[in-house]
């Protein structure tokens, strides 16, 4: 073990910086790269502010915050060292040695099963089904396509990856290798519906969807239009989708096609599942409000979360 993990793990177990002393409804947590911290998001959809800054005991350089939000994959660290970090219990983080320092990225799986570290200077994404329980990765896999990737999904199974280049390829990556599935189509975002191999695909010409991977028949287009960004699977039949055109987010049934949707005042970047059923984080902290989208059995709704008070 390097001296700097081993720092590090004594850092983390400190019980100070695993107790959080927050209260009451939470609504979850969002990554803020401006302090690089994690912050809780309290109150309810509607009612909510941003909380103060969770010390973890290391700079957070990213972080994927379970919609639980008992727990987060991140990035801890001038090293650039990958932990799971507690965020209520007092329980001790723990590092994961066998992922190399470096790590550019986390993401999680649809329902959080599975997880990938992205590795861009070694051009290589590991993959943890385990990552809760500080399972060792089950895979990791050498590529060009990781190197030059500006999005990635993992299936909830751990057994896919698809990378999505700066140039709008999409690349399979699985623990044989990987392959180019579609070039030049200008994609922007994937996500794999739940527990399942068929994936969504947001590109410059539509919403594609592409089932039953890795066999890769041809893709249906779901939805056309050249202002589609991020998307993410609800369930295993509902997608979200973000219309960068006329900023808005849209709830899709696969199944019978029925479509719901609510304006953002805002440029929907994002698709983050907090806590409790159907929250999403549509953007990033910054110097405006943080928007959430709510969707329910009476329709889907935007709300913000106000920005921090300006400085005296």
């Amino acid at each position: 073990m390097s001296t700097h993990i081993a720092l590090l793990m004594a850092a983390l177990a400190w019980p100070g910086a695993a107790q959080s002393p927050i209260r009451g409804p939470l609504l979850g947590w969002a990554w803020d790269s401006r302090t690089e911290t994690l912050r809780p998001i309290l109150g309810i959809t509607g009612s909510s502010l941003l909380g103060k800054s969770l010390d973890v005991g290391a700079a957070v350089k990213h972080a994927a915050v379970a919609s639980g939000q008992d727990v987060a994959l991140a990035i801890l660290g001038d090293h650039r060292t990958v932990a799971r970090v507690h965020l209520k219990a007092d329980v001790a983080n723990a590092v994961f040695e066998e992922i190399p320092d470096g790590a550019g990225s986390v993401v999680l799986s649809t329902s959080e099963s599975a997880a990938l570290v992205w590795h861009p200077l070694l051009n290589r994404i590991y993959v943890v089904t385990g990552w809760r329980t500080s399972a060792p990765p089950v895979w990791w896999v050498k590529s060009e396509a990781v190197g030059s990737a500006v999005s990635m999904a993992v299936s909830d199974d751990g057994e896919f990856v698809l990378a999505i280049s700066a140039e709008g390829s999409v690349s399979l990556l699985e623990r044989s290798g990987a392959r180019v599935l579609w070039e030049g189509m200008g994609a922007r975002g994937a996500a794999f519906l739940e527990n399942s191999r068929t994936a969504l695909i947001a590109s410059a010409t539509g919403v594609w969807v592409a089932r039953d991977l890795p066999a890769w028949s041809d893709p249906v287009l779901l939805r056309d239009g050249e202002s589609w960004g991020t998307v993410a699977a609800i369930d295993g039949q509902r997608a979200l989708l973000t219309d960068r055109g006329s900023q808005s987010v849209l709830e899709v049934n696969l199944a019978t096609g029925e479509v719901r949707s609510a304006q953002c005042p805002c440029m929907p970047a994002a698709l983050s599942r907090l806590n409790g059923d159907g929250v999403y984080r549509l953007n990033e902290l910054g110097g405006g409000p943080l928007w959430l989208a709510e969707i329910s059995e009476a329709g889907i709704r935007t709300v913000f979360v106000p920005p921090d008070p300006p400085e005296s």
